[in-house]
């Protein structure tokens, strides 16, 4: 008895099985010409994705909008940064001419000279790359 027992539950689960099996097959070959779109090559799922095209446009939007202002607050306050840089550095340029600033060695002033040019047309050339990559 219990062979006939598990025989006939491993049938009716067999059965249950391809019941479902069925009914999702079924459902599939109901579905397909609804699911096709105009080109009938992309499923549905494209379908409704490609709906929400509008507001993922909206969004890039926004980003781009914020991007753009990032970019200009960043360009103003590193043309501000640079411009004191160079003003700072003309002044001591001046006051070394004047006699009112001494350094004891001449090197001194010239790897300073040297450096804040190099710094500025570095952190020009560094920040412009990045903000304004190539997309």
């Amino acid at each position: 008895m219990s062979e006939e027992n598990q025989d006939s539950f491993k049938s009716s689960i067999a059965q249950q099985l391809k019941e479902t099996l069925n009914a999702h097959r079924k459902l599939a070959e109901e579905n397909v010409p609804d699911t096709l779109t105009a080109d009938e090559s992309k499923p549905a799922l494209v379908k409704e994705v490609s709906q929400l095209d509008p507001e993922r446009q909206r969004l890039n939007n926004v980003d781009y909008e914020a991007e753009i202002k990032l970019k200009k607050s960043y360009g103003k306050w590193f043309l501000i940064i640079l411009a004191c840089q160079l003003l700072i550095m003309n002044a001591v340029f001046i006051a070394v001419g004047l006699s009112k600033l001494t350094f004891k060695d001449d090197l001194t002033l010239q790897l300073y000279m040297g450096g804040t040019m190099t710094e500025v047309f570095g952190l020009v050339l560094v920040v412009t790359k990045y903000l304004f990559k190539r997309k």
